[in-house]
Protein backbone atom coordinates (compact mmCIF):
# COMPACT_ATOMS: atom_id res chain seq x y z
CA UNK A 1 0.00 0.00 0.00
CA UNK A 2 1.35 3.39 -1.00
CA UNK A 3 1.99 6.14 1.54
CA UNK A 4 -0.89 8.11 0.06
CA UNK A 5 -3.37 5.27 0.65
CA UNK A 6 -2.01 4.71 4.17
CA UNK A 7 -2.77 8.34 4.99
CA UNK A 8 -6.24 8.02 3.51
CA UNK A 9 -6.94 4.91 5.63
CA UNK A 10 -5.71 6.62 8.81
CA UNK A 11 -7.83 9.69 8.12
CA UNK A 12 -10.86 7.54 7.29
CA UNK A 13 -10.48 5.54 10.51
CA UNK A 14 -10.09 8.73 12.54
CA UNK A 15 -13.18 10.39 11.12
CA UNK A 16 -15.09 7.12 11.28
CA UNK A 17 -14.24 6.92 14.97
CA UNK A 18 -15.44 10.50 15.53
CA UNK A 19 -18.65 9.71 13.65
CA UNK A 20 -19.22 6.60 15.78
CA UNK A 21 -18.77 8.61 18.98
CA UNK A 22 -21.12 11.31 17.67
CA UNK A 23 -23.80 8.80 16.64
CA UNK A 24 -23.40 6.94 19.92
CA UNK A 25 -23.85 10.18 21.79
CA UNK A 26 -27.07 10.90 19.90
CA UNK A 27 -28.47 7.40 20.45
CA UNK A 28 -27.39 7.06 24.09
CA UNK A 29 -29.79 8.51 26.61
CA UNK A 30 -28.34 11.00 29.08
CA UNK A 31 -27.33 9.35 32.33
CA UNK A 32 -28.44 10.94 35.58
CA UNK A 33 -25.63 9.42 37.63
CA UNK A 34 -22.24 7.83 37.19
CA UNK A 35 -22.21 4.50 39.00
CA UNK A 36 -18.43 4.43 38.72
CA UNK A 37 -17.88 7.86 40.30
CA UNK A 38 -21.03 7.79 42.45
CA UNK A 39 -21.98 11.34 41.50
CA UNK A 40 -24.69 13.12 39.52
CA UNK A 41 -23.85 13.90 35.89
CA UNK A 42 -24.53 17.24 34.24
CA UNK A 43 -27.85 17.78 32.49
CA UNK A 44 -28.32 19.48 29.13
CA UNK A 45 -28.21 23.24 29.92
CA UNK A 46 -31.18 25.40 28.90
CA UNK A 47 -30.53 28.00 26.19
CA UNK A 48 -30.88 31.49 27.60
CA UNK A 49 -29.69 34.71 25.98
CA UNK A 50 -28.24 35.96 29.27
CA UNK A 51 -26.28 32.74 29.78
CA UNK A 52 -24.91 32.87 26.24
CA UNK A 53 -23.84 36.48 26.70
CA UNK A 54 -22.14 35.78 30.03
CA UNK A 55 -20.40 32.64 28.83
CA UNK A 56 -22.23 30.47 31.35
CA UNK A 57 -23.98 28.48 28.63
CA UNK A 58 -20.69 27.59 26.99
CA UNK A 59 -19.18 26.44 30.27
CA UNK A 60 -22.27 24.41 31.20
CA UNK A 61 -22.40 22.87 27.72
CA UNK A 62 -18.75 21.84 27.94
CA UNK A 63 -19.41 20.15 31.30
CA UNK A 64 -22.52 18.45 29.91
CA UNK A 65 -20.72 17.09 26.84
CA UNK A 66 -17.83 15.88 29.01
CA UNK A 67 -20.22 14.08 31.39
CA UNK A 68 -22.43 12.55 28.71
CA UNK A 69 -19.84 11.54 26.08
CA UNK A 70 -20.41 8.08 24.57
CA UNK A 71 -18.58 5.28 26.46
CA UNK A 72 -17.50 7.84 29.05
CA UNK A 73 -16.35 5.35 31.71
CA UNK A 74 -14.03 3.67 29.21
CA UNK A 75 -12.51 6.99 28.21
CA UNK A 76 -11.97 7.91 31.86
CA UNK A 77 -10.16 4.63 32.48
CA UNK A 78 -7.88 5.09 29.48
CA UNK A 79 -7.20 8.73 30.36
CA UNK A 80 -6.43 7.94 34.01
CA UNK A 81 -4.27 4.94 33.17
CA UNK A 82 -2.24 6.85 30.59
CA UNK A 83 -1.69 9.89 32.81
CA UNK A 84 -1.14 8.35 36.23
CA UNK A 85 0.29 4.94 35.48
CA UNK A 86 1.84 5.58 32.07
CA UNK A 87 3.13 9.16 32.32
CA UNK A 88 3.64 9.06 36.07
CA UNK A 89 1.41 12.00 37.00
CA UNK A 90 0.79 12.22 40.76
CA UNK A 91 -2.45 14.25 40.65
CA UNK A 92 -5.64 13.95 38.67
CA UNK A 93 -9.31 14.71 39.33
CA UNK A 94 -8.49 15.95 42.88
CA UNK A 95 -6.71 12.69 43.77
CA UNK A 96 -3.03 12.48 44.68
CA UNK A 97 -0.91 9.33 44.52
CA UNK A 98 0.92 9.04 47.83
CA UNK A 99 3.63 6.71 49.05
CA UNK A 100 2.83 3.17 50.09
CA UNK A 101 0.05 2.84 47.52
CA UNK A 102 -2.23 5.32 49.29
CA UNK A 103 -4.53 7.58 47.27
CA UNK A 104 -5.10 10.93 48.99
CA UNK A 105 -7.21 14.02 48.46
CA UNK A 106 -5.73 17.02 46.68
CA UNK A 107 -6.18 19.87 49.16
CA UNK A 108 -4.01 22.37 47.31
CA UNK A 109 -7.09 24.47 46.57
CA UNK A 110 -7.77 25.00 50.27
CA UNK A 111 -7.75 28.64 51.32
CA UNK A 112 -5.89 28.97 54.64
CA UNK A 113 -7.78 30.58 57.49
CA UNK A 114 -6.21 33.54 59.26
CA UNK A 115 -5.68 33.47 63.01
CA UNK A 116 -8.51 35.97 63.42
CA UNK A 117 -10.85 33.83 61.30
CA UNK A 118 -9.92 30.69 63.23
CA UNK A 119 -10.69 32.47 66.50
CA UNK A 120 -14.06 33.74 65.27
CA UNK A 121 -15.14 30.39 63.85
CA UNK A 122 -13.94 28.51 66.93
CA UNK A 123 -15.94 30.78 69.23
CA UNK A 124 -19.07 30.24 67.12
CA UNK A 125 -18.51 26.46 67.05
CA UNK A 126 -18.03 26.21 70.81
CA UNK A 127 -21.11 28.40 71.37
CA UNK A 128 -23.16 25.79 69.48
CA UNK A 129 -21.75 22.97 71.59
CA UNK A 130 -22.47 24.91 74.78
CA UNK A 131 -26.09 25.37 73.72
CA UNK A 132 -26.41 21.70 72.84
CA UNK A 133 -24.70 20.64 76.07
CA UNK A 134 -27.08 22.80 78.13
CA UNK A 135 -30.08 21.36 76.30
CA UNK A 136 -28.97 17.75 76.79
CA UNK A 137 -28.04 18.43 80.41
CA UNK A 138 -31.42 20.03 81.14
CA UNK A 139 -33.08 16.60 81.26
CA UNK A 140 -30.08 14.74 82.70
CA UNK A 141 -28.46 13.57 79.45
CA UNK A 142 -24.80 13.53 78.43
CA UNK A 143 -23.11 15.13 75.42
CA UNK A 144 -19.89 13.68 73.97
CA UNK A 145 -17.90 15.26 71.13
CA UNK A 146 -15.60 12.86 69.27
CA UNK A 147 -13.08 14.29 66.81
CA UNK A 148 -10.91 12.23 64.49
CA UNK A 149 -8.26 12.70 61.80
CA UNK A 150 -9.15 12.16 58.18
CA UNK A 151 -7.03 9.92 56.01
CA UNK A 152 -5.44 13.02 54.46
CA UNK A 153 -4.42 14.14 57.93
CA UNK A 154 -3.36 10.79 59.36
CA UNK A 155 -1.25 9.92 56.30
CA UNK A 156 0.03 13.44 55.65
CA UNK A 157 3.62 12.14 55.49
CA UNK A 158 2.60 10.11 52.40
CA UNK A 159 1.97 13.18 50.23
CA UNK A 160 4.46 13.63 47.36
CA UNK A 161 6.52 16.80 47.00
CA UNK A 162 4.34 19.77 46.12
CA UNK A 163 1.27 18.48 47.94
CA UNK A 164 0.34 18.22 51.59
CA UNK A 165 -2.14 18.63 54.41
CA UNK A 166 -3.05 22.29 55.13
CA UNK A 167 -1.05 23.77 57.98
CA UNK A 168 -4.00 25.72 59.39
CA UNK A 169 -5.97 22.48 59.90
CA UNK A 170 -3.04 21.22 61.94
CA UNK A 171 -3.17 24.33 64.15
CA UNK A 172 -6.94 24.15 64.60
CA UNK A 173 -7.08 20.64 66.12
CA UNK A 174 -5.36 21.32 69.51
CA UNK A 175 -7.23 24.60 69.93
CA UNK A 176 -10.52 22.82 69.21
CA UNK A 177 -10.09 20.28 72.00
CA UNK A 178 -8.66 22.85 74.40
CA UNK A 179 -11.76 24.99 73.84
CA UNK A 180 -14.04 22.02 74.47
CA UNK A 181 -12.18 21.28 77.70
CA UNK A 182 -12.47 24.92 78.80
CA UNK A 183 -16.20 24.83 78.13
CA UNK A 184 -16.54 21.67 80.25
CA UNK A 185 -17.76 19.61 77.30
CA UNK A 186 -16.80 15.92 77.35
CA UNK A 187 -14.72 14.96 74.33
CA UNK A 188 -12.44 12.36 72.78
CA UNK A 189 -9.53 13.22 70.49
CA UNK A 190 -8.99 10.10 68.38
CA UNK A 191 -5.69 11.30 66.88
CA UNK A 192 -3.41 10.05 69.69
CA UNK A 193 -5.48 6.88 70.10
CA UNK A 194 -5.26 5.98 66.42
CA UNK A 195 -1.57 6.86 66.42
CA UNK A 196 -0.97 4.00 68.86
CA UNK A 197 -2.41 1.62 66.24
CA UNK A 198 -0.84 3.20 63.13
CA UNK A 199 0.59 -0.10 61.87
CA UNK A 200 -2.84 -1.79 61.85
CA UNK A 201 -4.13 -0.40 58.54
CA UNK A 202 -6.69 2.12 59.83
CA UNK A 203 -7.56 3.74 56.49
CA UNK A 204 -8.53 2.22 53.15
CA UNK A 205 -5.77 2.64 50.55
CA UNK A 206 -8.00 3.75 47.66
CA UNK A 207 -10.83 5.36 49.63
CA UNK A 208 -11.02 8.42 51.88
CA UNK A 209 -12.65 6.51 54.77
CA UNK A 210 -11.21 4.41 57.52
CA UNK A 211 -11.22 0.64 57.62
CA UNK A 212 -13.41 -1.39 59.95
CA UNK A 213 -10.47 -1.38 62.38
CA UNK A 214 -10.35 2.41 62.48
CA UNK A 215 -14.09 2.62 63.06
CA UNK A 216 -14.00 -0.10 65.71
CA UNK A 217 -11.29 1.68 67.72
CA UNK A 218 -13.39 4.85 67.64
CA UNK A 219 -16.47 2.95 68.81
CA UNK A 220 -14.47 1.50 71.72
CA UNK A 221 -13.17 4.95 72.70
CA UNK A 222 -16.71 6.37 72.64
CA UNK A 223 -18.13 3.66 74.86
CA UNK A 224 -15.27 3.78 77.35
CA UNK A 225 -15.49 7.59 77.62
CA UNK A 226 -19.19 7.18 78.44
CA UNK A 227 -18.38 4.59 81.11
CA UNK A 228 -20.04 1.82 79.10
CA UNK A 229 -18.66 -1.55 78.04
CA UNK A 230 -18.03 -1.98 74.29
CA UNK A 231 -18.20 -5.32 72.54
CA UNK A 232 -14.77 -6.92 72.44
CA UNK A 233 -13.54 -8.29 69.13
CA UNK A 234 -14.01 -11.76 70.64
CA UNK A 235 -17.74 -10.95 70.95
CA UNK A 236 -18.03 -10.22 67.23
CA UNK A 237 -18.33 -12.43 64.18
CA UNK A 238 -15.83 -10.57 61.99
CA UNK A 239 -15.93 -11.35 58.26
CA UNK A 240 -13.60 -10.30 55.48
CA UNK A 241 -15.74 -10.02 52.38
CA UNK A 242 -14.36 -11.62 49.19
CA UNK A 243 -16.28 -9.09 47.06
CA UNK A 244 -14.41 -6.73 44.74
CA UNK A 245 -13.99 -3.38 46.49
CA UNK A 246 -14.16 0.02 44.77
CA UNK A 247 -12.59 2.89 46.70
CA UNK A 248 -13.94 6.44 46.44
CA UNK A 249 -10.60 7.88 45.27
CA UNK A 250 -10.08 5.06 42.79
CA UNK A 251 -13.55 5.62 41.32
CA UNK A 252 -12.50 9.21 40.56
CA UNK A 253 -9.67 7.68 38.54
CA UNK A 254 -11.98 5.20 36.78
CA UNK A 255 -10.49 2.31 38.78
CA UNK A 256 -7.07 2.78 37.19
CA UNK A 257 -5.36 1.41 40.30
CA UNK A 258 -5.64 -2.26 41.33
CA UNK A 259 -7.78 -2.92 44.40
CA UNK A 260 -6.05 -5.21 46.87
CA UNK A 261 -7.99 -4.50 50.04
CA UNK A 262 -11.21 -6.17 51.13
CA UNK A 263 -13.94 -4.76 53.34
CA UNK A 264 -14.58 -6.19 56.79
CA UNK A 265 -17.98 -6.33 58.49
CA UNK A 266 -18.97 -7.57 61.94
CA UNK A 267 -22.08 -8.71 63.77
CA UNK A 268 -22.53 -9.75 67.42
CA UNK A 269 -21.96 -13.45 67.98
CA UNK A 270 -24.87 -13.51 70.43
CA UNK A 271 -27.88 -12.25 68.43
CA UNK A 272 -29.72 -9.21 69.78
CA UNK A 273 -33.33 -8.84 68.57
CA UNK A 274 -33.95 -5.43 67.01
CA UNK A 275 -36.16 -3.44 64.67
CA UNK A 276 -34.42 -1.07 62.25
CA UNK A 277 -35.83 1.71 60.06
CA UNK A 278 -34.04 4.00 57.64
CA UNK A 279 -35.61 7.27 56.61
CA UNK A 280 -38.89 6.05 58.11
CA UNK A 281 -39.06 2.71 56.28
CA UNK A 282 -38.40 -0.75 57.78
CA UNK A 283 -35.03 -2.10 56.65
CA UNK A 284 -33.57 -4.84 58.84
CA UNK A 285 -30.06 -5.12 57.40
CA UNK A 286 -27.10 -3.05 58.61
CA UNK A 287 -25.28 -3.78 55.35
CA UNK A 288 -25.93 -3.29 51.66
CA UNK A 289 -26.12 -6.31 49.39
CA UNK A 290 -22.83 -8.19 49.42
CA UNK A 291 -23.85 -11.47 47.79
CA UNK A 292 -21.07 -13.38 46.01
CA UNK A 293 -19.99 -11.59 42.85
CA UNK A 294 -21.50 -8.22 43.84
CA UNK A 295 -19.07 -5.31 43.92
CA UNK A 296 -18.99 -3.31 47.17
CA UNK A 297 -17.94 0.13 48.36
CA UNK A 298 -17.68 1.78 51.76
CA UNK A 299 -21.40 2.55 51.43
CA UNK A 300 -22.07 -1.04 52.43
CA UNK A 301 -21.91 0.04 56.08
CA UNK A 302 -25.36 0.84 57.50
CA UNK A 303 -26.71 1.10 53.94
CA UNK A 304 -24.68 4.24 53.12
CA UNK A 305 -25.39 7.90 53.83
CA UNK A 306 -28.96 8.23 55.06
CA UNK A 307 -30.80 11.05 56.79
CA UNK A 308 -32.14 9.10 59.79
CA UNK A 309 -31.76 5.56 61.07
CA UNK A 310 -33.53 4.21 64.16
CA UNK A 311 -32.64 0.89 65.81
CA UNK A 312 -34.86 -0.32 68.66
CA UNK A 313 -33.83 -3.32 70.79
CA UNK A 314 -36.70 -3.09 73.33
CA UNK A 315 -34.34 -3.14 76.32
CA UNK A 316 -35.64 -0.22 78.43
CA UNK A 317 -33.07 -0.84 81.17
CA UNK A 318 -30.39 0.46 78.76
CA UNK A 319 -29.93 4.12 77.78
CA UNK A 320 -30.99 5.67 74.47
CA UNK A 321 -28.37 7.23 72.19
CA UNK A 322 -28.28 9.76 69.37
CA UNK A 323 -25.21 9.75 67.10
CA UNK A 324 -24.74 12.66 64.70
CA UNK A 325 -22.12 12.36 61.98
CA UNK A 326 -21.19 11.94 58.34
CA UNK A 327 -20.17 8.79 56.49
CA UNK A 328 -17.30 8.06 58.88
CA UNK A 329 -20.03 7.20 61.40
CA UNK A 330 -21.41 4.41 59.21
CA UNK A 331 -19.04 1.71 60.47
CA UNK A 332 -19.64 2.78 64.07
CA UNK A 333 -23.41 2.65 63.59
CA UNK A 334 -23.21 -1.08 62.87
CA UNK A 335 -21.71 -1.58 66.35
CA UNK A 336 -23.04 1.16 68.64
CA UNK A 337 -26.65 -0.03 68.74
CA UNK A 338 -25.66 -3.23 70.57
CA UNK A 339 -25.11 -1.32 73.82
CA UNK A 340 -28.30 0.76 73.87
CA UNK A 341 -32.07 0.43 74.12
CA UNK A 342 -32.79 2.73 71.19
CA UNK A 343 -30.20 4.17 68.82
CA UNK A 344 -30.88 7.13 66.55
CA UNK A 345 -28.40 8.11 63.84
CA UNK A 346 -28.62 11.44 62.03
CA UNK A 347 -26.65 12.83 59.10
CA UNK A 348 -27.52 16.53 59.06
CA UNK A 349 -26.29 16.84 55.48
CA UNK A 350 -29.46 14.95 54.54
CA UNK A 351 -31.81 15.28 57.52
CA UNK A 352 -33.67 18.60 57.23
CA UNK A 353 -37.03 17.90 58.90
CA UNK A 354 -36.01 19.68 62.12
CA UNK A 355 -32.94 21.26 63.65
CA UNK A 356 -30.69 19.14 65.85
CA UNK A 357 -31.84 21.16 68.85
CA UNK A 358 -35.50 20.39 68.13
CA UNK A 359 -34.70 16.73 67.48
CA UNK A 360 -33.06 16.44 70.89
CA UNK A 361 -36.03 18.19 72.53
CA UNK A 362 -38.37 15.75 70.82
CA UNK A 363 -36.64 12.48 71.76
CA UNK A 364 -34.49 13.42 74.79
CA UNK A 365 -31.79 10.77 74.23
CA UNK A 366 -29.77 9.89 77.32
CA UNK A 367 -26.56 10.19 75.32
CA UNK A 368 -25.84 12.51 72.40
CA UNK A 369 -22.62 11.92 70.45
CA UNK A 370 -21.31 14.12 67.66
CA UNK A 371 -18.60 12.65 65.42
CA UNK A 372 -16.48 15.29 63.66
CA UNK A 373 -13.50 14.89 61.30
CA UNK A 374 -10.61 17.32 61.66
CA UNK A 375 -11.16 18.93 58.24
CA UNK A 376 -14.62 19.93 59.50
CA UNK A 377 -13.90 21.12 63.06
CA UNK A 378 -14.92 24.67 62.14
CA UNK A 379 -17.40 23.73 59.41
CA UNK A 380 -20.80 25.15 60.36
CA UNK A 381 -23.00 23.70 57.63
CA UNK A 382 -24.48 20.22 57.34
CA UNK A 383 -23.41 18.25 60.41
CA UNK A 384 -21.73 21.37 61.77
CA UNK A 385 -24.90 23.46 61.99
CA UNK A 386 -27.24 22.50 64.81
CA UNK A 387 -29.93 25.13 64.19
CA UNK A 388 -31.15 23.51 60.97
CA UNK A 389 -30.29 23.98 57.30
CA UNK A 390 -31.00 22.74 53.82
CA UNK A 391 -29.41 19.61 52.38
CA UNK A 392 -25.62 19.90 52.27
CA UNK A 393 -23.75 19.28 49.04
CA UNK A 394 -20.70 17.91 50.88
CA UNK A 395 -21.30 14.19 50.47
CA UNK A 396 -17.94 12.77 51.51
Amino acid sequence: MSKRWENIVVIAVFFGFLAAVAVGGLVQKDRAKSTLEERALAKRPPVRVADIASGKFGRDLETYLSDQIFLRDGWLFLHSTLNMRGLGKVEMNDVVVGSGGALLGDLSGHKPMSEAKIGTELDATIAQFKELDALVGSYGGKLLVVGHPTKNSFLRASYPTGFGFPEDYTRIAPRYFAALDSAGIANVDMAPILEQHRSEGLYLLTDHHWTFRGGYLTYVAMMERLGLKPLAEADLDIQTLPNQFAGSFNRKLAMAFPETQKLVIATPKVPIPYARTQDGKPSPSFFKNHAPGVGVSYRIYDQGDLAEIVVDTSRPSLPNVLLVGDSFANVIETLLWTGFNQSRYLDLRHYTATSLYDYVRMYKPDVVITLVRDERYLYRVGNGLFSGSGAETDTE
